[in-house]
């Protein structure tokens, strides 16, 4: 019976899309540490898996492309190839390559065949004339004083390898079949397989128990040892694996490796790399010399065949009898068996977010349901109910605690969108041939999802801005007296309810008269205006608006930083900007840290009820007579503690007839929005609390002014309010009707 694996492909391509991501953050690290194992091997297993995966699958393209790419990180491993630059831009250009061809599979389109052909052809190109030198220390094929003979493969001592393997139910889960694994095998070699019917459980237990038919291979090959285990590399952790390795003089026929007796149980797929052992001793001395280029994989595998195994010495020294030998090997390995740990389940799966955002909207009516019972409580005296209040407190305490546990699904580390940025910047560096470094600090800081997703152009731009106007040329630096190397940094932190990001520079900073002057020319100001530091700043976020004195094809054209403010502004965000000629700019995005629930005040006026929300609000006053000064024409101002703030008349804005009209009388809310201040006139504030936002325009239509709907504790539905838009709206002296 065919299985159908079309179910599992979007968990092949999410998995795929992670293991590029670590190999472009490796191969990024390679240029500081050329000669990182560890990390070699990293990125070595991720394009492994995908390749492997892909075959899985039928992504021909995927897979033969990721095995040419497979085969150069392999002799980066091995100390063929230098990780020098040219060598990583190659490896960097082919992983852009690789996104398009997994996009290509994930939509059924046809590969870019411009841009892949290329590539593949020098990729290939690399790997034949290995045109890159070995590292330091490690003989070179065509100048070694003393090179050692390579023998072909007809004539290379051929390598037994007894191969004992039993795949979990989790293989199978993840759709691989175990043919696969000995076709691959068998590509290596000559291979034979039978299966191990003792070991079989019994038929009644066969399914529960969820064990596979235990498979025992004899491999022959001239193949190396890791070749064999990167066979094992995407199926290793969900298996019962042991690779026991001897030599064979004949092809096809047991040779000496046969009738000797190993002094060691059979080795265990290393899974921490060439870097370190198995269970975490010091290396081999051979493993170290490999490592050190001293020598190669071939005379170290020649040099190991010459050994004589200790059973083996003993037996020939009448030390001991065979059957003797046999039992304590026996013995070893069951001792080996015990003191291996048992592996851990992982504790982390995939999850739909259609699935998580039902259940986001499930704790929504919950949180609602408890809003009426406290209201449906406080109608009744203390004194005759109070375990009715107990209770609901009780049920306040669990309802925000599940809120918070369920919110916290869709909270992901910001580092996931900060990890596109280090490939970024290096390559506007090269294109602008200038020298910039990138920091990036609080990566750990969660945010909900959807904002994530929705963030990640808005800064992709701010940090191109940054690296194509804001910091200048090594020459320019220079001369300024500044370090030829710029900094770029990003920086993630909680203020309040919310997450800030900060995107900073030691460049230019802005020009205060070069931005008054185009804004000027465009007319978005009069020549007599007098504006302050933050008025100028924001108009940088006009459309259309640039002081770049070149067009590149990163930035300049005056696309893209309107884009910026409108996208964050959707978000329920704000742009801020700090900076200083010559020092450089910052570029603060303030988020909040979710789009389902809020925290807002409850104000009333005349017989309506709105959510402010509280991440907006700066203050509450009640002025004084002498506080509020009509402006002909414009309606009234506030003077608070020395600053004029605009009165905003909430019952006007939407046609609701206020209980108060005098503004010393009624109360006055302050609010703040992209550092603009309006007091916010209303008739009582009713309270703060956590509010769930349903949407006015995908139910009903877009109304300026409004973010969306609630339904408070009494069952009735509150307004809440979009501080930018209703500021706007009042600014044109329109009414909206909801």
């Amino acid at each position: 019976m065919s299985v159908d694996l079309s179910k599992f492909q979007s968990a092949f391509f999410e998995e795929s899309a992670e293991h590029v991501a670590t190999m472009e953050e490796g191969l990024l690290q390679l240029e500081q540490c050329a000669d990182d194992l560890d990390l070699l091997n990293r990125i070595f297993r991720a394009a492994h898996s995908i390749k492997g995966n892909a075959g899985m699958f039928g992504f021909a393209a995927v897979g033969e492309f990721t095995h040419k790419m497979e085969n150069i990180l392999d002799a980066l491993r091995t100390g063929q190839m230098q990780a020098d630059k040219p060598l990583i831009d190659l490896l960097l250009e082919a992983t852009d390559g690789l996104k398009g061809l997994l996009e290509a599979a994930q939509t059924n389109a046809d590969p870019d065949e411009d841009v892949v052909g290329p590539l593949r052809e020098r990729l290939l190109a690399c790997t034949e004339s290995r045109a890159v030198g070995p590292v330091k220390g490690a003989p070179s094929p065509a100048h070694d004083a003393s090179p050692v003979k390579r023998e072909a493969p007809d004539e290379m001592r051929r390598i037994r390898y007894e191969i004992h393997w039993v795949p979990t139910p989790a293989v199978f889960a993840r759709g691989i079949h175990p043919g696969q694994i000995l076709r691959e095998l068998r590509d290596l070699g000559e291979l034979t397989s039978s299966a191990d019917i003792d070991r079989l459980p019994p038929l009644e237990r066969l399914h529960a128990e969820g064990r596979s038919l235990p498979l025992t291979c004899t491999l022959i090959t001239e193949h190396p040892r890791r070749e064999v285990e990167a066979v094992f590399l995407f199926v290793q952790d969900d298996s019962e694996l042991t690779i026991e390795e001897t030599t064979s003089s004949e092809p096809g026929t047991r040779g000496r490796g046969d009738t000797e007796i190993a002094a060691s149980p059979p080795r265990p797929v290393a899974t921490a790399g060439m870097g370190s052992t198995s269970d975490g001793g010091p290396k081999p001395l051979g493993e170290i010399l490999l490592e050190e280029g001293v020598i190669s994989p071939d005379v170290l595998r020649h040099a190991l065949s010459q050994q004589k195994r200790l059973g083996e010495i003993l037996v020939e020294q009448k030390a001991a009898t065979p059957q003797q030998i046999a039992q304590a090997l026996d013995k070893q390995r069951k001792l080996e068996q015990a003191a291996q740990p048992k592996k851990v389940e992982t504790a982390s799966i995939r999850v739909d977010t259609e699935k998580i955002d039902k259940l986001i909207n499930l704790v929504g009516e919950l949180v609602i349901t408890q809003s009426m019972l406290s209201d449906l409580g406080a109608r009744f005296a203390m004194d005759r109910l109070p375990v009715l209040q107990e209770r609901i407190s009780q049920l306040e305490r669990n309802t925000r605690e599940i809120q918070e546990r369920v919110m916290a699904v869709r909270m992901l580390p910001i580092g996931t969108a900060f990890n596109r940025f280090p490939r970024l910047v290096r390559d506007l560096a090269a294109r602008n041939s200038k020298q910039i470094q990138l920091l990036m600090s609080g990566e750990e800081t969660e945010l909900d999802k959807t904002v994530m997703e929705s963030i990640g152009d808005p800064l992709t731009h701010l940090v191109r801005n940054s690296a194509d106007h804001g910091l200048e040329t090594p020459e320019e630096r220079r001369a300024a007296g500044k370090p030829e190397q710029g900094t770029i940094t990003l920086n993630a932190f909680h203020e309040g309810g919310s997450i800030c990001i900060a995107v900073t520079d030691d460049g230019r900073g802005l020009n205060r008269d070069k931005i008054l002057a185009k804004a000027i020319q465009q007319g978005l100001v009069n020549e007599a205006d007098k504006l302050s530091d933050e008025q100028v700043w924001p108009l940088i976020f006009r459309p259309g608006f640039s002081t770049a004195d070149k067009i590149t094809d990163v930035s300049g054209r005056g696309v893209g930083m309107d884009v910026v403010k409108r996208n964050i502004e959707g978000l329920g965000g704000t742009v801020t900007i700090t900076t200083e000629l010559g020092k450089g700019t910052t570029f603060t995005l303030k988020l909040p840290l979710t789009l389902a629930i809020i925290e807002g005040m409850t104000v009333r006026v005349g017989p309506e009820t709105y959510i402010v929300p509280l991440v907006s609000i700066v203050e509450s006053i009640q002025p004084g007579p002498s506080a509020v000064k009509p402006v002909a024409g414009r309606g009234e101002i506030v003077n608070v503690r020395g600053a004029y703030c605009p009165v905003v008349r909430l019952g006007d804005v939407f046609g609701v007839q206020p209980d108060c009209t005098d503004p010393t009388r009624a109360i006055l809310v302050i609010l703040e929005t992209e550092g603009e201040r309006a007091a916010v006139m209303v008739d009582e504030l009713l309270g703060q609390q956590q509010v769930v936002i349903k949407s006015l325009e995908k139910n009903f239509r877009k109304v300026d002014g409004m973010a969306g709907a609630t339904i408070l504790g009494d069952g009735t539905v509150a307004f809440i309010l979009d501080v930018r838009g209703l500021l706007e709206v009042a600014r044109r002296g329109e009414v909206v009707a909801a």
